[in-house]
């Protein structure tokens, strides 16, 4: 076979074996991550491989009665590190929050200033043995409660966003900066749009979406199509305990699925399902979502468990994009493990 030959086939073997679409990405929250995910890592070893990026957050677990994460302990910090690092690609892709009550404020002027609370947040990063390549800011109440804050709300400056930008390009240069917007007000609007932000976060349960309560499909839909933001990722943070009844029937697996079908389905379009900008994110929050294990019946389902969402919409991204046949709320319900990466 001559050598043009070769190269045709070749070619033609790469063209026909490569996906022609991209893909959407799926991160995982690391709250609530119970002490045993480090000692029981194998129950979870194919999520590990295959999360493509991390929400770092060290939040201690405190798991309800009657429930499968009941007697789960919280990982020491040197315990959360060696988790963190078991996510072979997450581990290199992670970000922090900084809400604004993090550093110097009216209500606790004797916090760290923001450069000071930079320097020690990295230097811990350092310490973990990860990567941080972005970084989300909102505004918040104290203890994100408004009764406790009597309605005072800790609101970031531009000032105070360029001066972190500042920074972060002398000390730690390429790291993103994420809006966390949670309606769509005229104030996350601007941030949104400003050139300081890079990516935006929409963080809210599926019933929240469902009812468009504060205009989140509106905004969504501004996000993608708006010229000065259609460059910008989206991370759908989605938390799973807040669902209705997350172990009932169908439970938290199955309704997480049935918001990522809804989404391409009735909401959007495959178009969105199959950008790269697109971020499907599960977390959780205390009381706490059971963490493993990803499969049972010897890895032929998927479990209700964090892992076993992000797995889930990891091996079936073809399903969810639309890529074979337009997928049905059964599809959805059905947690079998036919993967169709």
């Amino acid at each position: 076979m001559n050598i043009y030959k070769k190269n045709y086939l070749i070619l033609i073997i790469l063209l026909t074996t490569s996906n022609t679409y991209s893909q959407y990405q799926v991160w995982m929250g690391t709250t609530c991550t119970p002490q045993n995910a480090l000692y029981k890592n194998k129950t979870w070893k194919n999520t590990a491989k295959l999360v493509e990026g991390l929400n770092i957050n060290k939040t201690p677990v405190k798991p309800l009665k009657g429930t499968p994460s009941e007697g789960e302990k919280s990982l020491s910090l040197q315990e959360f590190n060696s988790v963190i690092t078991l996510f072979k690609k997450g581990s290199k892709n992670g970000f922090v929050e900084i809400a604004r009550t993090f550093f110097e404020n009216d209500a606790y002027p004797n916090r760290p200033d923001l450069i000071t609370l930079l320097e020690k947040k990295f230097k811990r990063i350092d310490a973990g043995g990860y990567d941080v390549k972005g970084i989300m800011f909102f505004d918040n109440y104290i203890g994100s409660n408004a009764k406790s804050s009597k309605g005072v709300v800790y609101a970031w400056t531009e000032a105070e966003v360029q001066k972190m930008r500042d920074w972060l390009d002398e000390n730690r240069p390429g790291t993103r900066l994420y809006w966390n917007a949670r309606n769509n007000s005229i104030t996350n609007r601007n941030w949104c749009e400003n050139p300081l932000v890079d990516d935006i976060v929409m963080e809210a349960k599926p019933e929240l979406w469902y009812k468009n309560a504060g205009s989140r499909q509106t905004l969504l839909k501004w996000l993608w199509t708006n010229p000065t933001t259609v460059n910008k990722r989206i991370i759908l943070q989605t938390p799973v305990n807040t669902m209705t009844a997350p172990y009932g029937n169908p439970n938290g697996l199955q309704q997480f699925r049935e918001f990522v079908r809804w989404l391409g389905v009735d909401l959007m379009d495959f178009e969105f399902m199959r950008s790269k900008r697109l971020i499907i994110m599960p977390v959780t929050y205390n009381n706490a979502f059971t963490f493993y294990p990803e499969t049972i019946n010897n890895g032929k389902t998927y479990a209700n468990t964090m892992t076993g969402i992000a797995l889930s919409l990891i091996e079936q991204r073809k399903l969810f994009q639309g890529i074979d046949t337009k997928p049905t709320k059964e599809d959805a319900y059905n947690i079998s493990r036919a993967t169709s990466k």
